[in-house]
C-alpha cells in the first residue's frame, strides 16, 4: 500500500482490513471487503472506497485525493460574482481601482454597461471588497427586486446591526417589525432616508449599491419615482452618503426621462464599463483556477480567448463554458480535447 489516504479515513481502513486479514481471508479478498465497508464514508468523503488499492507497479504513481475529488468551480456560470468570491475576481482591477477612486470624489456612482458586461461583479466582488479594507466605510447593497422599499430598509438597518454589535458584516437577522415599518414610513414619506443615515450617527462614509438597477422600471411610474426621490434625497443632503448603482445600458433612456435622476446622472457623470481587453480575459480564465491548484493545458487560453472575442455580452457565457469544462478535469487539468468535445460557440 502506498497512497495517500485522508486522515479520517487511514483508521477505519486498517481497522476494516486487518478484521478480515486476521481471518484467514486473501489479501486480496482483504482489501476488496475494506473497500466495500469504506462506502458508508462516502457521503463525507466521495470516492474514498476507491482509494485503497494494491499497488503491483511501484514505477506507477498513486492515486492521491485530489485526483479523485474535483474541488469546487471557482467560476460563476451565468451568475455575478458575489463578496464572498472576492479572492477569485480576476481581470476588472483597472476598472475597480477606478471606482475605488470615484466613490471618494462622487455622491452618486452610476456602473453603466453592456447586460453581460460584469457591472454586478465589479461593484460586489470588487469595489465593496477594496473598500471594506479601508475600514472607515459602512457599507450595504440591495436589489430592488418586486419590494424595493422593504429591501432598502433591511439594507439600510443592516449597518446598525453591525455598529450595535461591532461585527463589520455579516449580520444575518434584521427585526422583522423594524423592517416593515421602516419601508412604510420611507415609502409614504414619514421619514426620509436623509433622516435615516443621520440617526445612525456614524462618522463612516455610507454606501449603498442598489445593484440591478433596471429593475425598478417594471414598476408603475409613481413607485419607480418615489423610491428614486427617497435614494436622490439622501444623495443631496447627507455628505457621508454614496450611492452606487449598477444599470443596463439599454435603460439608460428610461432613466434619464425622470428630469430629477436626470440632472443628478449629468452632475455626477456615470462610469462606463465596457469589455475586457485580452489579458483581463486570461487572467479571469486562469487566475481563479490557480486557485483551486488546477491549470489549464498549454494552448487552451488562447483557444479561448480566440473563441470569445471583444463583444461584453459574450462574458457569462465564457464563465458558463469554464463551469462546464471544470467538471471535465482529468488529473487537475483543463483541456482543450475536453474543451472542443463540447462544440461551444463563444464567437
Amino acid at each position: 500500500m502506498r497512497e495517500e489516504l485522508p486522515q479520517a479515513i487511514a483508521p477505519r481502513f486498517l481497522q476494516y482490513f486487518l478484521d478480515e486479514f486476521t481471518q484467514d481471508n486473501s489479501l486480496y479478498a482483504s482489501v476488496r471487503e475494506a473497500r466495500r465497508r469504506l462506502q458508508i464514508l462516502e457521503k463525507e468523503f466521495p470516492c474514498a472506497s476507491n482509494l485503497p488499492v494494491i499497488c503491483q507497479n511501484p514505477a506507477v504513481k498513486s492515486l492521491r485525493w485530489n485526483d479523485l475529488v474535483i474541488p469546487p468551480c471557482p467560476y460563476q456560470g451565468l451568475s455575478a460574482f458575489q463578496e464572498k468570491d472576492a479572492a477569485l475576481f480576476f481581470g476588472r482591477e483597472t476598472f475597480t481601482n477606478q471606482l475605488v477612486k470615484v466613490v471618494e470624489e462622487k455622491k452618486l456612482v452610476a456602473v453603466i454597461g453592456a447586460s453581460g458586461s460584469g457591472k454586478s461583479s465589479v461593484v460586489l466582488a470588487g469595489l465593496i471588497p477594496s473598500l471594506r479594507q479601508q475600514r472607515h466605510w459602512l457599507i450595504t447593497h440591495l436589489r430592488p427586486e418586486s419590494t424595493p422599499f422593504e429591501n432598502l430598509a433591511k439594507a439600510i438597518l443592516l449597518p446598525v446591526a453591525q455598529l450595535e454589535t461591532g461585527e463589520s458584516e455579516g449580520i444575518a437577522e434584521v427585526n422583522a417589525d423594524e423592517i416593515n415599518q421602516l419601508a412604510i414610513d420611507l415609502q409614504e414619506g414619514n421619514r426620509t432616508l436623509s433622516d435615516v443615515v443621520k440617526s445612525i450617527g456614524s462618522s463612516r462614509r455610507f454606501l449603498l449599491v442598489v445593484d440591478q438597477f433596471e429593475e425598478i422600471y417594471t414598476y408603475p411610474n409613481q413607485k419607480s419615482r418615489q423610491f428614486l426621490d427617497c435614494l436622490l434625497d439622501a444623495v443631496q443632503n447627507v455628505s457621508v452618503f454614496r450611492l452606487v448603482i449598477t444599470l443596463r445600458a439599454d435603460f439608460l433612456g428610461q432613466a434619464i426621462e425622470y428630469n430629477p435622476f436626470r440632472k443628478q446622472l449629468d452632475y455626477w457623470k456615470p462610469e462606463f464599463i465596457g469589455g475586457m481587453v485580452r489579458s483581463e480575459l486570461q487572467a479571469a480564465i486562469e487566475e481563479p483556477a490557480k486557485k483551486r491548484n488546477v491549470y489549464l493545458e498549454a494552448g487552451l487560453t488562447e483557444h479561448i480567448l480566440n473563441e470569445v472575442g471583444d463583444e461584453p455580452g459574450n462574458l457569462p457565457l465564457l464563465e458558463f463554458a469554464l463551469t462546464q469544462l471544470w467538471e471535465q478535469q482529468e488529473n487537475g487539468q483543463l483541456t482543450r480535447k475536453a474543451y472542443d468535445s463540447n462544440n461551444w460557440s463563444l464567437d
